[in-house]
């Protein structure tokens, strides 16, 4: 069960409310080369939840939680 820091939806009260998707975040710009001959990654993916509110944060899941990044 998760409730939204926003606007205060709960999932237990509204399952539909809140998503966990995954999606693909792009590494910020100098931090890393594309140059050599190695596998070189320039974005990685996460898990976003969000609620219909408009409220998004980038997370895994760690165990039965989700964890948040640290940005």
């Amino acid at each position: 069960m998760a409730t939204c820091p926003e606007c205060g939806t709960s999932s237990r009260v509204d399952p539909t409310a809140i998503t966990v998707q995954e999606v693909l975040v792009a590494k910020p710009l100098g931090t890393f080369s594309l140059a050599g001959v190695t596998d070189k990654r320039s974005a990685y993916t996460r898990l976003q939840m969000s609620c219909r509110c408009g409220w998004k944060i980038l997370g895994y899941i760690e165990g039965e939680y989700f964890v948040a990044d640290k940005e």
